[in-house]
């Protein structure tokens, strides 16, 4: 299977890639493309498929070239913790392996690391988890205001019989008919 027809996952799985490769399939991945895929499984899923360790490696992989990027390089073993420490925390598991390559691209194209540490690198992915569920609750209010057509609030109030509007025209209307039959 040739290196272009792999998805983001397969590459970034496959721990004999380019990172020349790596970056060019995942360049135009970004925050809401990952959260919103169905074609990027979580880490969880893929830890069912290929096997805990196999992802560990991957994400171990990725912040150990993170480390080298920004400074001095973190040791395998701390990389390896700290990949082990995302894996098993409950809710950073059902992050994809896309998203764990944004964190660390952030963290590379940021100023304020400087010599990336386990402590550091796991701000960065609860930091990354924060925003993470921001987005998916602005993705499904949105979603859900977009199936009710108008998304207008006051409109939908002011349509409401409940209304107060409503019920002072509802009033007036049965006044005017009770006052027709008591004639």
């Amino acid at each position: 299977m040739s290196s272009e027809k792999l998805t983001t996952t397969q590459t970034l799985l496959d721990l004999k890639s380019n990172p020349t490769v790596i970056i060019k399939k995942l360049a135009n991945v970004t925050k809401e493309i990952a959260l919103a895929s169905e074609n990027m499984p979580s880490m969880s899923k893929l830890c069912r498929e290929h096997g805990e360790e196999k992802v560990e490696s991957v994400v171990a992989a990725m912040i150990y070239d993170t480390s080298s990027f920004v400074g001095d390089e973190m040791t395998p073993d701390k990389c390896k913790i700290t990949a082990i420490e995302i894996m098993n925390t409950y809710p950073y598991r059902s992050l994809k392996l896309e998203e764990i390559y944004i964190i660390c691209r952030d963290i590379k194209s940021s100023e304020k690391y400087g010599k990336l540490t386990p402590s550091k690198m796991m701000t960065a992915v609860k930091n990354f988890w924060k925003d993470r569920e921001k987005r998916a609750i602005r993705s499904s209010i949105d979603n859900s205001q977009a199936r009710k057509g108008d998304t207008s609030l006051d409109k939908r109030i002011a349509a409401d019989p409940r209304f107060a509007e409503s019920i002072n025209k509802m009033e007036s209307r049965n006044r005017s008919i009770n006052q027709k039959f008591l004639k």
